[in-house]
Formats: C-alpha cells, sequence, structure tokens
C-alpha cells in the first residue's frame, strides 16, 4: 500500500518546555508514521525548521508542511499555525525541502528554487527582505541539486557542484570570506 497523508497516523509526544535550562529540544516531537509502505520511486524526505516541519511525498513530489506559521514559513499563504499537515499547492514536483529558522527553502525536480517565510536577513534570496506567506521562485538559480536552510541564512547546492548561499552572515556562514553582513543572492 502506497503511504498517503489519510492512510498516515500522527502521533505526538509531548513534555514539559525547560526554558530555563536552554534546551534546544522541542517540547514536543511529532511522529508521522506511514507504516508499512513499499519504497518508492523517489524516497520521502523530511525536514525540521524551528517550529514547522516539512515532508516530501515520494511517489508524487509533493511537498505538505506544518506547525508554527508566523511568517507564513508554512507556504499555504496564511500565517495560521497547522497542527496537521497540509499539502502546498502550485510548487510543483518537489525534489527536496529544508526548514530554517522561521523560513523553508526547496528544490523542484526541474532544478529551480523556491523559498517563503521570514526574510528580515535576505535569507530567501528574492532580492528583498520582504516575507512571503506563498512560495516565490528565485529568479538565476537554476540546476539545482539540493538546498539547506540555516537560522537566518539558505544554500543551494548546483549540479555544477558550486554552493550559492545568502542571508544572514554574521559568522561568516555565507562563506564568501566576509563576516558581519547580510543580504539578497
Amino acid at each position: 500500500m502506497k503511504p498517503s497523508i489519510s492512510s498516515a497516523t500522527l502521533r505526538s509526544f509531548c513534555r514539559p518546555r525547560n526554558f530555563e535550562a536552554a534546551l534546544w529540544l522541542a517540547a514536543c516531537a511529532t511522529a508521522l508514521v506511514l507504516g508499512g509502505a513499499a519504497p518508492q520511486a523517489h524516497a520521502d524526505s523530511i525536514s525540521g525548521g524551528h517550529f514547522h516541519s516539512l515532508w516530501v511525498k515520494g511517489g508524487d513530489d509533493s511537498l505538505w508542511a506544518w506547525g508554527d506559521n508566523f511568517y507564513g514559513q508554512l507556504g499555504d499563504g496564511t500565517k495560521v499555525d497547522r497542527s496537521s499537515p497540509v499539502k502546498l499547492a502550485g510548487v510543483g514536483l518537489v525534489a527536496g525541502a529544508s526548514g530554517g529558522d522561521r523560513h523553508t527553502i526547496a528544490v523542484r525536480t526541474d532544478g529551480t528554487v523556491l523559498a517563503w517565510g521570514l526574510n528580515d536577513h535576505g535569507q530567501l534570496g528574492d532580492g528583498t527582505f520582504r516575507t512571503r506567506t506563498l512560495p516565490t521562485v528565485l529568479a538565476g538559480i537554476t540546476g539545482t541539486g539540493a538546498v539547506a536552510a540555516g537560522r537566518n541564512h539558505s544554500l543551494a547546492r548546483k549540479t555544477d557542484g558550486t554552493v550559492w548561499a545568502w542571508g544572514a552572515n554574521d559568522s561568516g556562514q555565507v562563506g564568501d570570506g566576509f563576516g558581519g553582513t547580510e543580504g539578497a543572492v
């Protein structure tokens, strides 16, 4: 049986929050249990942002998101938190996705890159500092094989082997040799 969101079982395991200990562990860990699913042509992939989660569903390459949505990081066009996965419309066939602090970046199977959510450090890479609630195609970044989201920066590995990075660079995480700067691609 192929996995589907309707056949999935969502289970939550919660424990009290401990802010005094400054633990980086989430208060509630959520597991999406798909059961005895057969291997797919494209494997499922998952990613966790600060307080949001992403799932690229193998087989149909759809993207699902849930969790905190204060900055539109779920990409559903709203700022409404979702306690269960919602399928994103209009993203096309997704090969991978990564959740940052409060933003999301995804790569389509055709190598184009999408980004949405908080953009206060230029982490969306769209040339602005405008927060977006819907996925936005990044112009000029094509031929991408993988993406990753950091806290306030993003990275794309192109199929030619080059790595592109943008956003916050206060600790040199963009890798351009200059710390203390930030900006869009």
